[in-house]
């Protein structure tokens, strides 16, 4: 590895590592409390009192959404990092190297990910992830009236100073907009699309005077310009839930929510950048939440779409009568009781 590259790949090491202090956010607090299964899904009591697995709600438009976009940039970040740290290809098995049609173990495949992972983290590609989080916690910490300098203290001055200007500024957009939350990061569940998650704010925007609630979102992205069908079902599913109680599994409704159209407030990342407002079509993103769960059930079907033929079963559907079946009624008896079930079938439709 050249000097440089060792550099740049010890800075993004050292800049992943120090991005500030640990911290809980409410939203991870609140999740926390939630029980889960090994995929991490919310597990949501049901009336007769088991416990059916979720999907998060943060994901589930990604059932619809064009990823195209985030796969290519992932693919050019990994292409970044193993450049940045040729010495991460090291680790390839050897025989991988030498052989295109090699077949991949399970830990040859877990190998390459872990590869790729790490490619991806020295190409600092969790940086802005974390800083958009940063930035997140901090108008957390703004709506629920707690001081800034002092839940960001540990922060390095410049991370702090960047954090109390974005929630700064979010704020003046809060207020001048007269936005008023009755409700902050606030976890809920919506059973006909099973899902579960945790809205950023609920409450009031002046506009939409008809509404006691509407849906609010933090978004931290670089820029809006990819945002899509992803967001709208996230909003969507948030409108048409109820708040949970995971001890009891009681649900509580919204009251006077629109479902109709919700509220993103988009927080640029970068210090004195805009905080603007982006009003949300969830009555589309309805439609198509309910598409995802579609989708998520006919994922589900997998194989058992597809089967292997038996030659037994070809043999007794190429009868073309009733007395050719017979014929092979010697051999069925001894088949599995599934074929000779389809035998008798096949015999009630044969001339």
């Amino acid at each position: 590895m050249s000097a440089s590259n060792a550099q740049a790949a010890a800075f993004f090491s050292d800049a992943a590592a120090k991005q500030g202090p640990d911290y809980t956010t409410l939203e991870e607090q609140v999740e926390s409390k939630v029980p889960r299964d090994r995929y991490d899904r919310p597990l949501i009591k049901q009336p007769d009192g088991s416990m059916e697995p979720y999907n998060r709600a943060s994901s589930y438009g990604g059932q619809i959404e064009d990823k195209t976009n985030v796969e290519e940039w992932t693919r050019r970040q990994v292409v970044r990092g193993l450049a940045m740290q040729p010495d991460l290809l090291n680790m390839v098995p050897e025989r991988l190297k030498l052989d295109p049609w090699a077949d991949m173990e399970r830990s040859d495949k877990k190998t390459l990910s872990s590869i790729s992972d790490r490619a991806q983290d020295v190409a600092g590609s969790n940086l802005k992830s974390a800083l958009g989080t940063d930035i997140h916690y901090a108008t957390e910490v703004i709506d629920l009236g707690d001081s800034l300098e002092d839940k960001l203290r540990d922060f390095e001055p410049q991370r702090r100073a960047l954090l109390i200007d974005r929630a700064n500024a979010y704020y003046r957009v809060v207020k001048d907009y007269g936005l008023v939350f009755d409700s902050v990061e606030t976890f809920g569940v919506q059973d006909e699309v099973k899902v579960a998650g945790t809205w950023d704010r609920r409450g009031r925007i002046p506009w939409w005077r008809e509404w006691n609630q509407n849906i609010l979102d933090v978004k931290t992205s670089g820029s809006m310009d990819f945002a899509g069908i992803g967001f709208a079902v996230q909003l969507s599913t948030y409108a048409h839930m109820c708040a949970y109680d995971h001890e009891t599994g009681e649900r509580i409704p919204h009251e006077g929510m629109n479902t109709s159209e919700a509220l993103i407030i988009h927080v640029e990342r970068h210090l004195g950048g805009a905080v603007e407002l982006y009003p949300v079509n969830i009555s589309e993103g309805w439609r198509q939440a309910r598409l995802a769960r579609e989708i998520i059930l006919a994922r589900r079907l997998g194989k058992t779409l597809i089967r292997q033929l038996d030659e037994r079963e070809a043999l007794m559907r190429s009868a073309t009568s009733k007395v050719e079946l017979l014929e092979l009624k010697p051999q069925i008896d001894t088949w599995p009781p599934h074929l000779r079930k389809l035998a008798n079938e096949l015999w009630a439709l044969l001339p």
